[in-house]
């Protein structure tokens, strides 16, 4: 299950969207969009670690790796053979 918000502002703490037993899972795919439907992140093989979410657009809609502005994100997580997993996360800096 996916934490609903995250701070990345580089005290250490929250700094990164974990997604509890996405580590289970490794051939994930994870896609966040924004309230418009753009994507802004997108990996496959999330796994809370080196390849994880830090509120940055990875190169989806900004230019390189620029800090996407503070708001609610929606997301889809598909995990092979499970039903694709939607919701929400908030940034917050």
């Amino acid at each position: 299950m996916p934490d609903k918000g995250f701070s990345p502002n580089g005290d250490a703490n929250n700094d990164f969207w974990k997604i509890q037993g996405i580590d289970y899972h490794p051939d994930n795919e994870v896609k966040v969009v924004n309230r418009w439907g753009n994507v802004v992140f997108e990996t496959t093989g999330y796994n809370n670690q080196d390849n994880s979410w830090k509120g940055e657009a990875n190169g989806k809609l900004l230019l390189g790796n620029q800090d996407v502005p503070d708001g609610t994100y929606f997301y889809v997580i598909k995990i092979k053979d499970r039903k694709p997993l939607t919701g929400y996360v908030i940034v917050k800096r």
